[in-house]
């Protein structure tokens, strides 16, 4: 399973955790039974909270990773030609940096 497939699926199950947590919340419901279910839920929905931060953190390490690669890769084809950066080559790092403020702000 690919990062951004289980980083959805890990997004799916902590929306299902949030809406099993309302409806048993707007049940009204003081049974011990029912609380504890509440809490069982809400250990669970930060399990995957959890597993989901995770997730983005080792993706954005690897986007890092691949993006210095890259830059490195760039760098020294410019210091051997003596050519600066090309259009699509600044533009490709002004979307990675973009991505990674999208990912990180989660």
């Amino acid at each position: 399973m690919c990062v951004l497939d289980r980083q959805e699926a890990l997004l799916a199950a902590i929306s299902e955790k949030d809406a099993n947590i309302a409806l048993l919340e707007l049940s009204s419901s003081k049974k011990k039974k029912t609380q504890d279910e509440v809490a069982m839920l809400k250990r669970e929905k930060d399990s995957l909270v959890q597993q989901l931060k995770q997730q983005t953190q080792n993706r954005m390490k690897l986007m890092a990773d691949n993006y210095e690669a890259e830059h490195l890769k760039a760098s020294s084809r410019s210091e051997q030609t003596n050519h600066k950066p090309s259009p699509d080559q600044v533009r490709t790092h002004a979307m990675y940096v973009n991505e990674m403020l999208i990912y990180a702000v989660f």
